[in-house]
């Protein structure tokens, strides 16, 4: 994505649609957890490389909520 990185990317999606609820897969699980601004945000992150399963699990529990 030219000009923006994923996290920015959430934490612009996050501030112009609070109630959204957000699936982020990343290589920078750390990048995102440190983040309080996220702490208010329906946000699931998935670390990259993730099996099928993880993800259907994952959208699941975000359908449920």
């Amino acid at each position: 994505m030219p000009g923006i990185n994923g996290v920015s990317l959430v934490r612009c999606v996050a501030r112009d649609h609070p109630t959204l609820a957000i699936l982020f897969a990343t290589g920078y699980v750390s990048e995102v957890k440190r983040e309080s601004e996220f702490d208010f945000v329906r946000l699931a992150v998935l670390p990259k490389l993730f099996r099928l399963a993880e993800l259907v699990d994952v959208v699941d529990r975000m359908l449920v909520a």
